[in-house]
């Protein structure tokens, strides 16, 4: 009897919890909720003062605080302009945010620190519910929200949408799942939805991983939750986002040096929802220096747990063998700029020149444009007669090529960065995405990536972003789960990897990973290639080749190692 009581009270609260907010915000009546936005419009015109008489702390009495409109100056509910040595102190509140606008804005700002609050949105920047049925001649299927999600269908619905299958029985991403997008059809007659499954690179639903009874989150991209940039020396500390429209943390060009302490991105407590952030969790662009990532947590986002880079940017025209048009770059320091060039086509290293730097000046793109060597993400913002910002630039030595090159700006690669102590689980993409030098990374959890666990080449073709990584260490971090997607052509979980050959590339180079445990891998627990002076010491390995994939035969070894050198292998314990 009392067992069957017992299982009547966890039935009863899991039903409780079956809602995208926490059960007690049901009971807040229309007074309530206008007084929470009247508290947030009180707030945000304090802080605007408190800036503008040049105060150097502003608290937060604890409470709950909804905000109905954002900055009148900015798209971002908190705006962070020209300030320097500033803490905000949330205190403890919870933040509701009533628009997919950017909640936090810092920009030309330096030695700002935010604090101890926590971050949501209402209406929520994703849906969710059950895949009812599949028809897979059509790519097609039938949506079904979950009860107190159906709200969120209409405006989400109006966005170019993405989707996550989770498994049923532990409610965790779907393993083996490949990428896709969707666009709604139609609305039926009984509340549900038919949906259009477009898989990338045209993939079908079925290959997509589609099956009737999955559950499904379907989210749309929009604004950046809390965005830093052209700043320096930054502090975030104890900042939790339970959603995010788009990227989570972004940082962007500037001295950088920021630090992100306890912040955490995750799924609210008290609710039933499959997912916290729509994109990246951590990512950081084209600053001097990177971040540093303490104690920070993630559970369950659409893109990366983080990804550090620079930018690949595209030559215009060669007036000389060093004298160059290119498109304009971020570069930081008094003297010439440091410039690593790599032909388009091959990725063949072309070697780092000093360069003397020009203003920027408006430029028309060529019809003949010789700076899409490839298909890239960015060459939308590049067509034939299109005016662009760029720049003349002049080399100490010459620089001789047949195809058109690219180029990266080696002060603008977010190097020096630390990552320690955190957890992040469920990623739709990779773990860490590292793209950049002279880096530490040890002590970290990571659990569930549909790609890699770590990366560590840049990626000069699609997405454009700089550069192959050196001078790294990774230590004393668990990896469990990586490389678990359908698409992957290696399913490796650590990827010590550069693009190329090598006997011409740019090489992933003076890689130190060791005591790493890498549990239950998708192929190979590591793949060594295009890569110079790695040791691979005294890592545990358990478990490789957990996801079969057509056409992709097994791993022979749990570390691959190919067309590298200088690659030593010490005291590593497997276990296939």
């Amino acid at each position: 009897m009392k067992s069957i009581f017992f299982l009547l009270l966890l039935t009863c609260g899991l039903l409780l919890e079956a809602a995208p907010f926490p059960a007690e915000n049901s009971r807040w009546t229309a007074a309530d909720l206008d007084a929470q936005r009247a508290a947030g419009a009180g707030l945000q015109r304090e802080l605007r003062q408190a800036l503008k008489t040049g105060k150097k702390e502003f608290r937060v009495p604890k409470g709950v605080y909804r905000f109905a409109e954002t900055d009148p100056k900015a798209a971002a509910f908190f705006r962070f302009l020209e300030v320097k040595d500033f803490t905000f102190d949330g205190g403890g509140s919870e933040f509701y945010l009533e628009k997919l606008e950017t909640a936090v804005s810092v920009y030309k700002s330096e030695n700002v620190t935010i604090r101890n609050l926590s971050i949501d949105y209402d209406p929520l920047p994703f849906t969710q519910g059950e895949v009812v049925s599949v028809d897979y001649s059509n790519n097609t299927f039938v949506f079904r929200p979950d009860p107190g999600y159906g709200a969120f269908c209409e405006p989400m619905f109006k966005l170019s949408l993405r989707g996550i299958l989770f498994d049923r029985a532990d409610r965790r991403m779907k393993l083996g799942q490949t990428g896709f997008g969707l666009a709604m059809k139609r609305k039926l007659d009984n509340g549900d939805y038919l949906v259009q499954v477009r898989g990338f690179y045209n993939r079908p639903a079925q290959v997509c991983g589609f099956e009737p009874g999955d559950l499904i989150t379907i989210l749309g991209r929009t604004a950046r939750a809390v965005k830093t940039e052209v700043s320096a020396g930054c502090a975030f500390e104890n900042v939790t986002l339970y959603s995010s429209p788009f990227v989570c943390f972004v940082e962007n060009v500037g001295q950088g040096g920021h630090t992100y302490t306890n912040c955490r991105i995750v799924k609210r407590p008290g609710t039933d929802r499959l997912m916290s952030g729509n994109a990246d969790g951590f990512n950081s662009a084209s600053v001097l220096r990177g971040p540093k990532l303490l104690n920070c947590e993630i559970d369950t986002i659409g893109d990366d747990f983080v990804n550090f880079h620079g930018v690949y940017y595209r030559v215009f025209e060669q007036l000389s063998p060093t004298e160059l048009v290119v498109q304009s770059f971020h570069f930081y320091g008094d003297g010439p700029a440091q410039l690593s060039f790599l032909e388009s086509k091959s990725w063949k290293a072309l070697g780092v020149r000093s360069a003397t730097v020009g203003a920027p000046f408006t430029y028309t793109v060529p019809e003949k444009n010789s700076a899409v060597g490839r298909v890239w993400a960015a060459a939308g913002n590049f067509k034939p007669g299109q005016k662009v910002q760029a720049r003349r630039i002049t080399l100490d030595k010459p620089l001789e090529t047949a195809a058109p090159p690219i180029f990266a700006s080696l002060s603008a690669i977010a190097a020096g960065a630390e990552i320690r102590n955190c957890t992040f689980r469920n990623s739709l993409a990779r773990g860490i995405r590292f793209q950049s030098r002279d880096a530490v990374i040890e002590n970290n959890l990571l659990d569930r990536a549909q790609s890699p666990h770590l990366t560590t080449a840049g990626q000069p073709g699609f997405w454009g972003e700089s550069i192959t990584s050196a001078n790294l260490v990774i230590r004393n971090n668990t990896f469990i789960e990586g490389g678990m997607d359908g698409q992957g052509k290696t399913g490796a979980a650590i990827e010590i990897t550069a693009p190329g050959e090598l006997a011409a590339a740019e090489c992933v180079e003076h890689i130190r990973f060791e005591n790493n445990k890498i549990l239950r891998s998708g192929g190979p627990a590591i793949l060594v290639r295009t890569a110079r002076d790695v040791q691979l010491k005294d890592n545990r390995i358990d478990g490789i080749n957990r996801v079969a994939v057509p056409g992709r035969a097994p791993a022979k070894a749990a570390i691959v190692v190919e067309d590298s050198a200088d690659v030593t292998e010490n005291g590593n314990r497997i276990t296939p």
